[in-house]
């Protein structure tokens, strides 16, 4: 991946997912995120579509 260049050290890459019923692919889908962005400033917006498992409650503990 080439590093985006960003003087204003702003925001350079948001990542939105879709969540639905996705409690035990959440951790180590935010984990592979984090380690091929870690060269990058970047947010992941979860939207989560009123999953019936634990997907929120799992979301939260990953944002403490």
């Amino acid at each position: 991946m080439r590093q985006i260049v960003d003087k204003t050290n702003q925001m350079q890459l948001s990542i939105v997912i879709p969540v639905y019923n996705s409690e035990f692919s959440l951790p180590s889908l935010v984990e592979g995120l984090v380690k091929e962005l870690k060269s990058y400033r970047f947010e992941i917006i979860f939207v989560n579509d009123c999953s019936k498992d634990r997907s929120l409650p799992v979301l939260r503990d990953i944002a403490k």
